[in-house]
């Protein structure tokens, strides 16, 4: 018998247990009953001597849902030290995503660098773009006032992740998510001139009405219609008006309310019609 269970990284076949154990295992993860997991597991660890590896992945696992993240990463450690292990890979993950509710970010980093060549690797575009993506939002998170522990935000590591998960070229409505993302990261470190060149490249490439910056016209090549194109477009002119250029602003937001107001007769056209 086998116990499938979903993990990051993709599906992984559990080692063939008793199918007691692997019965009350399914049934007391899927309905969340993450302590009678627990329970099963130590009950069943003292008594075997192989498969250890997935008994203690399991029950790190358990912990984790728990929020109990201290027991969590000393189980998890146990199936690390297993080199050999089928589950080796799958726990540094589980380590990396205590890491990251434990603000560990050093740590973090450290799993990250020593896994994404194998990550491509394995050619899972888009799930990996994810796993970027996590570790970004997590490095550009905003200290709140009354976590004294947490490191500052770190903008331009978030931002070179964003760059690793767009080289990968996950699918087009990740890829504009990400496109969008860069130049949100430059805004938070204020980097202006930077931002605007990242919201003209997604304007460009996310925006079919795209003419061009102020003096600089252009043809769009937008083949898809970037859901976040109208709210790139006013943080561009913010950042003009940031750097002081508040005429090439305006002209931004000018034509942004003709494009808007031109998207309105068209809507009134189609209910007329």
């Amino acid at each position: 018998p086998v116990f499938i269970v979903f993990i990051s990284g993709g599906w992984a076949q559990a080692p063939s247990l008793d199918k007691k154990v692997i019965h009350e295992l399914q049934t007391a993860m899927r309905l969340k009953e993450y302590k009678q997991a627990i329970a099963a597991i130590d009950e069943v660890l003292p008594k075997t001597q192989v498969q250890k590896d997935y008994l203690l992945y399991m029950k790190a696992l358990a912990q984790y849902y728990l929020e109990a993240w201290t027991e969590s990463q000393e189980t998890i450690q146990r199936v690390l030290e297993q080199k050999e292990s089928v589950w080796h890979h799958k726990a540094k993950f589980l380590s990396a995503r205590i890491y990251l509710k434990n603000k560990d970010y050093k740590s973090l980093e450290a799993i990250y660098a020593k896994e994404a060549h194998r990550l491509h690797a394995a050619q899972r575009k888009e799930q990996v773009a994810r796993i970027y993506i996590q570790f970004a939002e997590a490095l550009s998170k905003e200290v709140q006032p009354e976590d004294l522990q947490a490191p500052p935000p770190d903008y331009e590591k978030a931002y070179a992740l964003y760059e690793k998960a767009l080289e990968l070229k996950p699918g087009e409505q990740l890829s504009e998510e990400i496109a969008f993302r860069l130049g949100q990261s430059r805004i938070k470190a204020k980097q202006w001139e930077e931002a605007v060149q990242d919201f003209t490249k997604y304007l460009q490439e996310y925006d079919p009405d795209w003419g061009g910056l102020p003096g600089r016209p252009m043809v769009s090549q937008a083949k898809l219609a970037g859901k976040h194109r109208d709210e790139v477009r006013y943080l561009l002119a913010q950042c003009f008006i940031e750097q002081g250029q508040t005429g090439e602003a305006r002209e931004i937001l000018e034509d942004f309310v003709k494009l808007l107001e031109k998207k309105k007769d068209i809507s009134q056209e189609l209910l007329r019609d």
